[in-house]
This record gives structure tokens, C-alpha cells and sequence, in this order.
């Protein structure tokens, strides 16, 4: 398993791929997120970071198309984001990233992953079936995959409504980015976060490109508010994850995110402990 984080990795282009490298194994990682500014270099430039990652044993897990929103209810605006969104698979099978990543996005037209009363209608299902096939029909890949982060709100947002849209689109260009955290979305989920870190494995681990792992905690306030903290600091059980998460495959890239970068060395750490405990390589 390839544990790893955001690192602040300014102007790497200028710095070049010893440099970029150097910080990511100083860090202790086998793997990153590709960076933005891979994605415009010349040819010339991406062969020497390629190379340099290769014999470093450096895998790029996923170019990022955040922001963008498929399904849009302004038409012009949805077709604009599935551009981007095919821009990105294009840049990630050029790059060597596993591969590109978003959410299939919302029918609020005021936020790109925000909440709307029409996300789990049948009529977004099926939007998100067309644009899905949309944007990778446009590429088709041959390595990278298009990956779906689950989410809370939009689709899909549990592993049975993965399922349901994976066999929907039916292209083997798509495939699972599992973040389990993002489907803990009500009391039972987090309670009994065990089973359904197990149920999320058994449905889609053989179908998982890469994974995001972010520790949770609830709170006492009504109505119902659960937080991301720091890893060691909320109620997930991260044994059980890291052991799934391990047996898919031994390379599997796991992604930690949206904590300021200070925060990110003590979930490294808490994370490395356990799973020297558990004796997984990390």
C-alpha cells in the first residue's frame, strides 16, 4: 500500500524532478499526487520526471478535475466541465498517473459539489450515466482510468449505488476512487463504522483504483454533525481500513487530504504506527 499526502512542492518544473523527487521520499511516500504542473510540460521535460519516478518506484495516483460540474443545470456550463474533465483523463494518461478524478457533480448552479433536493433523483442518475460516458468516450484511454469520488449528497453515495452506476455506464475506462469517509453520512455509518468499511470493500475492492483516507469524528450537537480531524483523533477504524485497503493490492495508492499541511505529519505518523502494528509496508 502507497501512503501519502499533500506536499508543498512550488515551481517543480523550474526545480526539476531531483528536487520534487527528493522531497516526496524524504517524506517517506511511493507515491503522489500528480501535480498541475505536470500537465502543461513539453514532452522532453515529462520524460525526465517519468523516468526519475520510475527508478525511484513513484507511482503519480491521480490528476485532480475538481471544480468541474458535468451535470450542470446550465447546459453550457455542464459541457464545459466535461471538457475539462476530458482534459484532465487526456492529461493523466499522458502523464502516467493511475488516474483522473472527480465527482459526478450537482444540480445546485451555485456549487459544483454542493447539496440540491434533485442529487439521488433517477433523472440525475441517468444525467450522470450520459456525461460519465461522455467524457471518457471522448478520451478513451488506454492505461488511465476516469475515477468517481463517492460522496455524501450526490451519486454515488453509498457502494450499492457505485455498483448501480458503474454497471450503467458500462465502460471498463471507469473505475472505483473509494473514500469512505465522504459515504459516512449518518448516525449508523459511523457508528458502526466497522461493517461498513468491510461492506464498502466486499462491494468494490476489486474494482478500486485508488482511495482517500480521512479519520472522522461525531459530535454532541443536534441535529447531527460529524467532522474530519486528524487521524487518531476521531472513532474510524483504521486497522480494519488499512487491512482491506492492504489486500486489494500490495501498490494501491492511499491518498490523505483537505487538513492544513501541518496536519498531515501527525496522521502520517499515527497511520505508520498502526500499520507497523499490523505489519503492512507501507
Amino acid at each position: 500500500m502507497r501512503l501519502y499526502s499533500p506536499l508543498p512542492l512550488p515551481n517543480i518544473l523550474e526545480k526539476g524532478p531531483v528536487a520534487w523527487l527528493d522531497m516526496v521520499q524524504k517524506a517517506g511516500f511511493h507515491a503522489m499526487y500528480a501535480p498541475n504542473e505536470l500537465r502543461g510540460a513539453p514532452d522532453d521535460v515529462l520524460r525526465l520526471f517519468q523516468v526519475e519516478a520510475r527508478e525511484r518506484d513513484i507511482i503519480l495516483s491521480e490528476v485532480g478535475a475538481w471544480g468541474n460540474n458535468p451535470i450542470h443545470p446550465d447546459t453550457t456550463e455542464a459541457a464545459k466541465s466535461i471538457a475539462n474533465c476530458q482534459r484532465a483523463l487526456a492529461d493523466a494518461e499522458r502523464i502516467g498517473a493511475l488516474c483522473a478524478v472527480n465527482i459526478t457533480g450537482s444540480c445546485s448552479p451555485e456549487q459544483w459539489d454542493g447539496p440540491h433536493p434533485k442529487n439521488l433523483t433517477r433523472e440525475t442518475f441517468d444525467a450522470v450515466v450520459e456525461s460519465t460516458r461522455k467524457i471518457v468516450d471522448g478520451v478513451k484511454p488506454r492505461r488511465a482510468k476516469y475515477v468517481l469520488e463517492t460522496m455524501p449528497w450526490i451519486y454515488p453515495d453509498s457502494p450499492e449505488s457505485y455498483l448501480e452506476l458503474l454497471k450503467a455506464v458500462d465502460r471498463d475506462t471507469v473505475g472505483v476512487h473509494l473514500d469512505i469517509a465522504n459515504m459516512v453520512n449518518c448516525p449508523s455509518r459511523i457508528f458502526d463504522n466497522t461493517a461498513f468499511i468491510n461492506h464498502c470493500f466486499d462491494l468494490l475492492g476489486d474494482k478500486v483504483i485508488a482511495i482517500h483516507a480521512k479519520e472522522l469524528i461525531y459530535r454532541n450537537n443536534l441535529t447531527f454533525h460529524i467532522d474530519e480531524v486528524i487521524w487518531g483523533q476521531g472513532v474510524m477504524d483504521l486497522r480494519t481500513f488499512l487491512k482491506r485497503a492492504n489486500a486489494i493490492h500490495p501498490d494501491v495508492p492511499v491518498g490523505l487530504e483537505h487538513m492544513p499541511f501541518e496536519s498531515f505529519a501527525p496522521s502520517i505518523i499515527h497511520i505508520r504506527a498502526i500499520a507497523q502494528e499490523l505489519n503492512i509496508h507501507l
